[in-house]
This record gives structure tokens, sequence and C-alpha cells, in this order.
């Protein structure tokens, strides 16, 4: 959410270490998460994609506890954040627009829709990239599936779902998580996206995310194909 904007002071200040806004921060995701029944152990936070360029600040506030990042073809995203631009637009003349790119507030300015949405995204996965290693699990979104997923939460955060707890979990595979009714039926959509690469787009992602994305693939999780015999 929009929340994290104080770990900046409003997108002003950069240098937040030791300030009394980590700790408001810290003691805010702890008390969403706090207990509420004796079964309980463990909780997961989402962020939003634009929110890494926090990680070094939640790493901070957080620094034992396991990341998991997930990235796509960044062609994909690319077309995805033209369809629904309103929120990057209305980011880009501003001071929010600015720290996300960690350009100066002219030069956001004066940015097409594309190059803003570009370079906010070169930003977040340069941003998650500085930190392997470092208790971080990478994870391409095309190996985001039912089958892989108890795996999932093994490898990045050494979590066993119970046989009553992961027939849940699979189950939200079938709904799209932006409907809020939760009768929608999940369709990948990587196709009709893949169509809609302009070329535009494509030099885009040539130019500023193919390689950071290609790094990230050296990282990633990996799944061992199950062997019929």
């Amino acid at each position: 959410t929009d929340g994290l904007r104080y770990f900046s002071n409003d997108w002003t200040d950069k240098n937040i270490e030791n300030s009394t806004r980590q700790t408001v921060i810290r003691n805010l995701i702890l008390a969403m998460g706090k207990k509420r029944d004796n079964q309980s152990k463990q909780y997961f936070v989402k962020f939003r994609s634009w929110n890494s360029v926090f990680m070094k600040d939640l790493r901070v506030l957080f620094p034992d506890i396991p990341f998991l990042f997930m990235y796509r073809n960044p062609v994909e995203v690319l077309v995805s954040g033209q369809k629904r631009a309103n929120e990057f637009e209305a980011s880009r003349p501003t001071s929010k627009g600015a720290y996300i790119t960690n350009y100066s507030l002219e030069k956001t300015q004066e940015m097409e829709k594309l190059t803003f949405l570009t370079l906010s995204i070169k930003r977040m996965l340069a941003t998650a990239l500085s930190f392997q290693n470092n208790n971080t699990a990478y994870l391409n979104y095309k190996d985001f599936k039912k089958d892989n997923f108890e795996m999932i939460l093994k490898k990045a955060f050494n979590y066993q779902p119970t046989s009553n707890e992961l027939p849940l979990m699979l189950s939200q595979f079938d709904r799209y998580s932006k409907d809020q009714t939760n009768n929608v039926q999940f369709v990948s959509d990587t196709v009709t996206k893949l169509k809609a690469v302009t070329p535009e787009i494509q030099q885009a992602a040539d130019e500023h995310l193919n390689d950071l994305t290609t790094e990230l693939d050296t990282l990633k999780m990996t799944f061992n194909p199950i062997l019929s015999v």
C-alpha cells in the first residue's frame, strides 16, 4: 500500500536508518500479523511491485525474515502497465515517481509514459538483485503453479502447510485474485499479452529490462520434473 511512503517522509527522504519511521512501519506490520488464535504460527505479507524499492529498509526491520521476489517477462509487465497506467501516470510528475525511479523530479516530469514505466520496473528489478544471497528467493511468474506451490513455500519460507491448509491455498489458483467477489475463474493472460507487445515495448524491454531478468533467471527457484516410471 501507499503506507510505505512514510518510510521516506512522504517521498522526500532516502535516508531513514535509525528513524522513528522505521519503528512505526515495523510495528504496523507486526500488528497486522497479531496472533488471533492458538493455531496460527506464521503469516505472509504481500507487497505491491513498486514496494520493492523499499527492500533495503524492510531488510533492516526484518533481517532474519525470508523474502520471495516474483518477477515476470518484462514485455508482459509493460503491456499490463500500459493498459492500467493511471496509477503510474499519476505518480510520474510527483515526488513518488522520482523516488521510485531514482531520477530527479524534473526528469520524471519530462518522461513519456512508457519510459517512466520502464525505468520504474528497472529500479525494482535492480533493487531485488542487490539482495541476492541475503535470505531472498527469486521466482519466475511462469513457475508459479499449483504443482510447484508446496515446494515454493518450502524453498522460500521453510514452511510446510498442513493437510488442511494446502487445499485451501491451492484453491486460490482457480480464482482471479483481483476480483473481490471470488467468483471469476483465473485464466492465464500470457498469450494475450505477448500478442499485444508493440515494437516500442519490445525495444524498451531490450534496452533496460531483459538483462536484469536474465540475471534473475540465473538465481531463480528451480523445480525438478516428476519422472514417470
